[in-house]
C-alpha cells in the first residue's frame, strides 16, 4: 500500500515537474529543471559524505586490548551459538534472559543461565544467581530513533571488562537509512547504504579479543 501512495505521489510530482518546465521559457527552463530536481535529492551528497566519514572513522572493529586464556564470556543479548564451543573452545557462555508477565506482556525480572556443551553435543542450561564470568559481550539496540539529522544510524557493540568497566574492543555497524525521500517512504526506496570493512567479521571480534583456553580441533 505505501509503495503504490509512493508511487503516485512521484507520478503526480513528474506531471507538475513537466508541465511547469514546459511553460517556462529559456534561463528559467533551467532553473525550473533544477529546482525540481533538487527538491529530492538535495541531501544525497552530503547523506553519502557523512556515511563515508562515520566509515572511516568508527566503523569496523577496534580491538583495544586483548586476554589470552579466556574461558568463557557473558552474552549479555541472551544469545549463544554452538561454535563458540565446537568451532573456537570456549567452556561456557553465561547469558541473560527476561523473565515476562504473559498478562501485562512485558519484562519484569532478568534472570542468568550458564549454557555449556553436553557430551551428547547439544547445548545445556544451568541457572546461576549471577554472572560469574569477568567478560561481557554487549550488542547496541538496534533502533531507527538513533539515527541523526543526516539518518546515519550507528549500533556500536563492545566486549568489556565487568569488573572494571574497560571497554576491550568495539565494533561498529553504520548505515545510512537514505534521503529525506527515502526515508520517508520506507522501505519502498530501499536505503542509502552501510559501511563493508568488518561486516561480517563477528567470529575476528570476540574470538580475537577474548582468546579461548584451547580451541577444539
Amino acid at each position: 500500500m505505501t509503495g503504490l501512495i509512493v508511487l503516485g505521489i512521484l507520478v503526480i510530482y513528474i506531471a507538475i515537474a513537466v508541465g511547469i518546465t514546459t511553460m517556462a521559457k529559456g534561463v528559467w527552463k533551467v532553473l525550473v529543471i533544477a529546482v525540481f530536481i533538487l527538491i529530492p535529492t538535495w541531501d544525497i551528497i552530503p547523506g553519502k559524505i557523512a556515511l563515508t566519514h562515520y566509515c572511516d572513522t568508527e566503523g569496523g572493529i577496534k580491538i583495544y586490548r586483548s586476554v589470552e586464556g579466556v574461558e568463557g564470556f557473558l552474552s549479555m543479548d541472551g544469545r549463544v551459538y554452538e561454535e563458540y564451543f565446537k568451532r573456537y573452545g570456549y567452556k561456557y557462555v553465561e547469558i541473560t534472559k527476561e523473565i515476562r508477565d504473559p498478562h501485562a506482556d512485558k519484562a519484569v525480572a532478568q534472570q542468568y543461565v550458564r549454557v555449556t556443551l553436553g557430551e551428547d553435543g547439544t547445548l545445556e542450561e544451568e541457572k546461576i544467581d549471577r554472572p560469574q564470568t569477568r567478560y561481557g559481550l554487549r550488542k547496541a539496540a538496534r533502533l531507527r530513533e538513533m539515527e541523526d539529522d543526516w539518518g546515519i544510524v550507528r549500533n556500536i557493540d563492545s566486549i568489556v571488562d565487568l569488573q572494571t568497566n574497560e571497554t576491550l574492543a568495539t565494533r561498529a555497524e553504520i548505515y545510512w537509512t537514505g534521503n529525506w525521500l527515502q526515508r520517508f517512504a520506507s522501505p519502498a526506496l530501499g536505503f542509502g547504504g552501510y559501511c563493508e570493512k568488518d561486516r561480517f567479521e563477528y567470529t575476528k571480534f570476540y574470538v580475537e579479543t577474548l582468546k579461548p583456553r584451547a580451541k577444539s580441533s
